[in-house]
């Protein structure tokens, strides 16, 4: 059984409490409550409620001494509980760590084209290079050119991205005519990646990623309007595919993003 937060309702804290839970299960509400403050004092209440029944129940003078024998079962089954609960929050624990390292190492590339990204935009800021000839920097293995001049970016920029897993990436990067910086990161295909350009975007950078079956893309803007972005990724994504065959209708795919939203602002 698996719940997430929208399902911690009061019949599923009621089992809990009652020890009603499967071990998964109650690992999964005891981790919710370490990182909810109100689901924890629910559940604080609902322990305290149940404690005040079961003493106006069975009054201390009512209660009959419980056999030795019975005595030393329930405390060996609360030590069994006990080791239960412990094992059911390491798991749910180890889950959880698992669950957020790989989500990590899935977004190793997106880190890798981000630095890669704001090098260049401080690079550019310290030497205005929007009329200079292309600076190429490190860069040992070769990429299909590709020419956005239909969307009125110059290619002004190449340069080696940080390694991932091994392999070099590269950054391109274009200028547009009023400075905007559109950088194309181009690697290994990443998992959690489609061959459609997804978006993942970061802070102030708006970035759409995309892959085939032997090459990663992530296009980069700081400031570039999310229509035209997601306008110029599908341009890019069908110039960068080797069985396209570019024809008038790219081009006029990439004339068409310089009408869709308003200019990039630097």
């Amino acid at each position: 059984m698996t719940i997430d937060e929208t399902e911690m309702t009061w019949g599923i804290l009621n089992a809990y409490v009652d020890g009603e839970l499967d071990l998964i299960t109650s690992a999964q509400v005891a981790a919710a409550a370490a990182q909810d403050a109100r689901l924890a004092a629910r559940i604080a209440t609902l322990s305290k409620l149940k404690a005040s029944t079961i003493a106006l129940e069975n009054p201390v003078s009512q209660v009959p001494p419980l056999p030795y024998g019975f005595r030393q079962h329930r405390r060996a089954s609360w030590r069994v509980y006990g080791i239960a609960a412990g094992l059911a929050l390491f798991i749910a624990i180890g889950l959880l760590a698992w669950l957020y390292l790989g989500s990590r190492a899935d977004h190793d590339w997106l880190d890798a084209a981000l630095t890669a990204q704001r090098h260049w935009i401080e690079s550019a800021s310290k030497h205005d290079v929007g009329g200079t000839p292309i600076v190429i920097i490190g860069v040992t293995r070769a990429a299909r050119p590709l020419d956005l001049s239909d969307a009125e970016l110059k290619l002004v920029y190449v340069a080696a991205a940080p390694p991932l897993a091994g392999s070099e990436p590269m950054l391109i990067g274009y200028r547009g005519p009023h400075g905007c910086m559109v950088g194309l990161w181009i690697g290994l295909p990443q998992a959690g990646v489609g061959p459609v350009p997804q978006q993942f975007d970061t802070g102030e950078i708006r970035v759409r990623a995309w892959r085939d079956q032997s090459t990663g893309y992530a296009l980069m803007s700081k400031g570039m309007n999310p229509a035209r972005i997601d306008r110029l990724a599908e341009a890019v994504a069908r110039l960068a595919d080797p069985k396209q065959l570019i024809d008038d209708s790219v081009r006029f795919a990439l004339r068409d993003v310089t009408k869709t939203g308003a200019a990039c602002t630097v």
